[in-house]
This record gives C-alpha cells, structure tokens and sequence, in this order.
C-alpha cells in the first residue's frame, strides 16, 4: 500500500495522476488519512477539471463519510461547473448510504 501512496506523490501527467486514484480507491476500502489526503490533493489543486473530477467520482467508489465536507466545499467553490455538480452528487449519495446505515 505505501508504494501507492508514492505513486500519487510522484504522478505529474493527468493519466499517471487518473491511475493513481484508481489504485488508491481499489486498495484502501478503509478510511486512510493519507489517501483522503492525497484524494483532497487531487480534488482541489489539480489543475485539470478532468482530475478534479474524476477524483470526486472515485470518493463515491470509497464512499467515506469523511468525504463529505471536502464535497461540501468543493460543490460551492470549484470553478467548473460539472465539478461541482459531481460533487453535489457524490455528497447526497454519500449522505443517504449514511442515513440508511443508520436506520
């Protein structure tokens, strides 16, 4: 696992930094702050909205609670607008699995 983390830090081009993700997500199913970290990475500084994005679809694969105020802001703030759409969607998914959970 910590040669994924090393990959993330190292991937410069949008498809190194796209398969980093992917192997983030696909191998830490359990809340990590080092992953949630470099996801918070990608989701806010990359600047691809191709990135942005796709690093919020991916938190709905991990579907962390922890992700939901990093979607919050990044639903208000991001400066495209399918970001933040994704965003808002990915939150209220994550919101329900939490509300269902609960029950």
């Amino acid at each position: 696992p910590q040669d994924v983390l090393e990959l993330a830090d190292r991937a410069t081009d949008p498809l190194a930094q796209f398969r980093s993700l992917t192997r983030m997500a696909a191998t830490f199913p359990d809340y990590h702050t080092d992953v949630y970290d470099q996801f918070k990475k990608y989701a806010t500084q990359s600047q691809s909205h191709k990135i942005r994005e796709d690093a919020v679809s991916l938190m709905l694969y991990r579907n962390w609670s922890e992700f939901l105020p990093l979607l919050s802001t990044i639903s208000e703030n991001d400066p495209d607008e399918s970001v933040r759409q994704k965003a808002q969607l990915v939150h209220r998914y994550i919101s329900s699995l939490r509300v269902e959970g609960s029950r």
